[in-house]
């Protein structure tokens, strides 16, 4: 029969009557206290731990919205880079309320500093940067907001690691009281009946079992196992409280796979980012030159972009652009990186990849492009939608991301110079 733990201890206290009355009362309000305890350092800390997850997060957010204004001129995403911003700051606040000593106080403080230095620095970075279309400015751009991502994120974890470290505190604050029950337990039952002894050692399991279950939890949690899920061995308080920390992880854990996904991925396509695809050229570099590897780079413009826009309206504009790429991402392989480069324009890194398979590649976007039917082509020169492309492969088009994006970019340009719908190679 399931009861609760209050039912198991009045049964007990009915079986063991006045000798064992005693013991049922201690260890229940042990337990309460051990429950109430448990459930507020919990949700306190976990909460905590959520908040500083959320400053990273919406720092981030407004750090790729400023920089996708950059790259495209898009006012839209400047307006929701303000608005990321600003919820930042309403984080930050809730966080100073929760904060209880002078080193979190002290954190947030810096946190603040730098995300105001951040802010003016992004605002003078804009001013600099209005005409700024050449990669060597946008990377040096990405640079510049990465080395400050860094230190705000440095001293985020540095909130997370004082909340980790009130956690284990807790917790070996809480294995203390736990083995100082046992031994008062132990005690009374020298002077108890042999049943009285074993109904208790039953009861301890019982209660203390899922309690020490919940500390190695939340100690695993704390260390950065989001994927933690503890059994409900029981439909008592416990068990309640049990749910209550799965529901908590699996929460952390959507939050934290939603900001991973956020950070490197376009909202409109679905493919990778500017900031993403930058970071992966680099390494895809350094890969090669380790193992003395290929690899190509390819860019692909969308032809009269803009007078498809005048002519059937931005929202066209849209779905035209989601469709395209949905086009690119099915002509690459799963090991090849696709993204949104900026506008209507969008970039490839095909791994372990030569020259003549890169243009096989690149031959195939544009075909597939130009076969394909969108709505609203009737509108541009020659009645059909097409794009140009250029390519360029590492390391013969160049040794560093800068120099094989630039031949890249060279070579679009001759594509589209000589009658666009074209593939050019470098």
């Amino acid at each position: 029969m399931d009861l609760s733990i209050k039912g198991k201890f009045t049964a007990a206290s009915l079986a063991l009557l006045v000798l064992v009355s005693g013991l049922v009362i201690f260890l229940l309000s042990v337990q309460s206290r051990l429950e109430n305890q448990m459930n507020t350092f919990i949700q306190k800390n976990l909460a905590a731990i959520n908040k500083a997850e959320q400053i990273k997060y919406h720092i981030v957010l407004y750090d790729g919205l400023l920089y996708r204004h950059m790259a495209t001129g898009d006012q839209f995403s400047l307006m929701e880079a303000v608005a990321a911003l600003e919820e930042a700051e309403k984080w930050i606040a809730q966080t100073r309320d929760i904060a209880e000593d002078g080193s979190e106080k002290e954190i947030l403080g810096e946190i603040e500093k730098e995300a105001a230095r951040y802010r003016s620095d992004a605002r003078r970075l804009l001013s600099d940067y209005q005409s700024a279309e050449n990669a060597v400015n946008i990377s040096k751009a990405s640079a510049a907001g990465k080395n400050r991502l860094v230190r705000i994120y440095s001293q985020c974890e540095k909130m997370v690691d004082i909340y980790r470290g009130k956690m284990e505190t807790a917790q070996n604050q809480m294995k203390a009281r736990i083995k100082n029950i046992r031994r008062t337990v132990y005690g009374i039952g020298l002077f108890s009946y042999m049943v009285a002894l074993v109904i208790v050692i039953l009861l301890m399991h019982q209660i203390l079992s899922p309690i020490q279950d919940l500390l190695a939890g939340v100690q695993k949690v704390a260390s950065g196992n989001l994927d933690l899920q503890l059994p409900v061995s029981s439909s008592d308080e416990i068990g309640s409280l049990t749910e209550h920390f799965n529901s908590m992880t699996r929460s952390l854990k959507e939050n934290h796979v939603r900001l991973l996904t956020e950070t490197i991925t376009d909202p409109l396509t679905g493919l990778h980012n500017l900031r993403y695809f930058q970071d992966r050229l680099q390494s895809e570099i350094l890969r090669a030159q380790r193992y003395h590897h290929s690899f190509c780079l390819i860019i692909v413009d969308i032809d009269h972009f803009k007078n498809f826009n005048d002519k059937n309206g931005h929202q066209k504009g849209n779905i035209l652009l989601k469709e395209i790429a949905g086009i690119i991402r099915k002509s690459v392989r799963s090991e090849g990186v696709t993204a949104r480069y900026g506008g209507e324009e969008f970039a490839l890194i095909l791994p372990e990849t030569g020259t003549d398979g890169g243009k096989v590649v690149a031959e195939r976007i544009r075909k597939a492009i130009e076969t394909a039917d969108f709505p609203g082509q009737d509108t541009q020169p020659r009645g059909r939608l097409t794009v140009s492309v250029g390519g360029a492969a590492f390391p013969q088009g160049g040794s560093t991301a800068v120099s094989l994006f630039e031949k890249a970019d060279q070579a679009l340009y001759k594509a589209k110079n000589t009658g666009r719908n074209r593939v050019h190679w470098a």
